[in-house]
């Protein structure tokens, strides 16, 4: 197994530990039809079926030589969620819960289990960072989504 696997079993495994996550897709899904799409998103909460998910994707890596004979290997990741809209059932407050709770049990261990060193401290970022949280149309579903980013930092 890769690295690059590694480190994304790990953060796929974080992410589903956390409650109420929903489902947690290793990669972006794609279909042709709505509702195959939505199918790969749908969870039942609380005796309740709907659509809430997230998928995890590395968006970008550089290598960095500080020292001679030492490579760092440092990635930025991109993990995306959505949740079905709904005014009347706080689904933006649950949400803000579970984005909350992500960046808690990363905060708790912050090296995956040992498996990275650490964050991107050239850049003084560590942990989950929430970059964006909107509102969209997703296979024919209005969503809350939110997009977060973490920086994992490792040696070759």
């Amino acid at each position: 197994m890769s690295k690059f696997d590694e480190v994304l079993n790990a953060i796929v495994s974080k992410l589903r530990a956390v409650p109420n996550i929903g489902v947690v897709q290793e990669r972006e899904r794609f279909s042709k039809n709505a509702s195959k799409l939505t199918e790969c998103y749908i969870t039942e909460i609380d005796g309740e079926k709907r659509l809430q998910g997230w998928f995890v994707k590395r968006v970008s890596y550089r290598e960095l030589s500080p020292m001679i004979g030492r490579t760092v290997h440092v990635s930025e990741w991109e993990i995306t969620g959505y949740f079905a809209f709904d005014d009347e059932d706080g689904r933006e407050d649950a949400l803000n819960e579970v984005i909350d709770n992500i960046g808690t049990a990363f905060r708790e261990d912050y090296t995956l289990g040992g498996l990275i060193q650490g964050h991107d401290l050239e850049n003084n970022i560590s942990g989950i960072q929430l970059v964006s949280n909107d509102n969209v149309m997703f296979a024919n579903v209005l969503c809350h989504r939110a997009i977060l980013k973490l920086h994992t930092i490792y040696y070759l």
